[in-house]
């Protein structure tokens, strides 16, 4: 009954800290592989080895107690490591090549060694999982599928979005944060592209902020009144029906939208054929409309979407309050509404 006991106190594996910690070690790795010339790039993970080898000894030390296999891999860790140093000296030099290194390499050399732990920490779990009370059951049985499939589409579209963001701050960190905006090869685009960056105001983006901001509140009250289905809302003397609410709201996040697409057509017009700020001008503006046109590409298709409901408005099929499409949609136009939040600040305000 102890032993049972025991067994229960202890934690399942499904929750324990090494799949997080083995992440943490990928992503640092991964980051500094990304900064890493190609006479530097594979040594953190050569060195990584003896790390490897060396963890197996110890959590199997504290796992199961010292035996003989354990200083087998200890003693095999340390000949190695040398190894490893002697043909490091060989191509750079010991002194001048940890010296020489860049920040990405220790970086890198940081991952792979806390991965590679974590990895053998991880291996050593004995995939305990005590028996639940109850079986586990699927966890979105409450979630319409029309609602869940929404919801990975967005998912999969924080991933799209989130490369290109991720992009766009890699390359400016790695340009320098001011410089980058100046680095055209070509004399005469970067010419071009300082009198563009001297005329590129914050109003347009600020504009257009403010013009989603209200689009989303428009689509909000297309789904409140959309819910109440038949009847009116009294304003006094006047009365307008639910279903003519809908109809104007979603009109009205409509408008909105194509007020913003036709604030961001003129200031795309004014920087590439008025201040000659083309797509190759540089890295700036090559990133600058390949984000913004693919957040607009999100805008014409939300367009094209809202056009449907208010053709299915209009022929009453919201008025037995059964709006859950335009939930749905709802949720794709409110993060359009977010992933402009990001793009506003880092193309218009740092």
């Amino acid at each position: 009954m102890a032993a049972e006991a025991h067994a229960h106190e202890k934690h399942p594996d499904h929750a324990s800290w090494w799949p997080v910690m083995l992440s943490v070690g990928a992503l640092l790795a991964g980051l500094g592989i990304s900064g890493l010339s190609t006479s530097y790039s594979v040594w953190p993970f050569l060195f990584a080895i003896p790390v490897f080898v060396a963890s197996i000894a110890l959590h199997g030390t504290r796992r199961d107690g010292f035996a003989p296999i354990h200083g087998v891999y200890v003693a095999a860790a340390f000949p190695l490591l040398a190894v490893f140093l002697i043909v490091f000296h060989l191509h750079h030099g010991v002194v001048d090549g940890f010296v020489g290194a860049n920040k990405y390499f220790w970086l890198a050399l940081a991952g792979a060694s806390w991965g590679v732990y974590s990895l053998v920490g991880m291996g050593y779990e004995s995939f305990f999982v005590p028996e639940p009370d109850m079986a586990e059951q699927w966890p979105f049985d409450s979630v319409e599928n029309g609602k869940l499939g929404m919801w990975i589409f967005l998912g999969s579209d924080i991933v799209l979005f989130g490369g290109f963001i991720g992009a766009y701050i890699f390359t400016r960190l790695n340009f320098g944060w001011q410089d980058w905006w100046h680095a055209a090869e070509d004399p005469e685009l970067h010419m071009a592209a300082e009198q563009a960056l001297e005329h590129h105001p914050v109003l347009p983006g600020l504009i257009n902020t403010y013009l989603l901001l209200a689009s989303s509140f428009t689509v909000v009250l297309a789904l409140v009144f959309a819910r109440r289905g038949r009847g009116e809302l009294s304003l006094g003397p006047l009365s307008i029906r639910n279903q003519s609410l809908t109809i104007g709201f979603l009109a009205a996040t409509f408008l909105g939208a194509a007020a913003f697409l036709l604030n961001k057509g003129i200031e795309w017009v004014d920087l590439y054929i008025h201040q000659h700020w083309t797509f190759n001008a540089d890295i700036m503006a090559s990133t600058f409309y390949l984000t913004t046109g693919l957040h607009a590409a999100h805008v014409v298709v939300g367009m094209l979407i809202m056009l449907f409901l208010i053709g299915r408005a209009y022929t009453g099929a919201y008025i037995e309050g059964d709006a859950d499409t335009i939930e749905y949609f709802g949720l794709y136009w409110h993060f359009v509404d977010i992933v402009w939040l990001f793009l506003f600040p880092l193309f218009y305000i740092l």
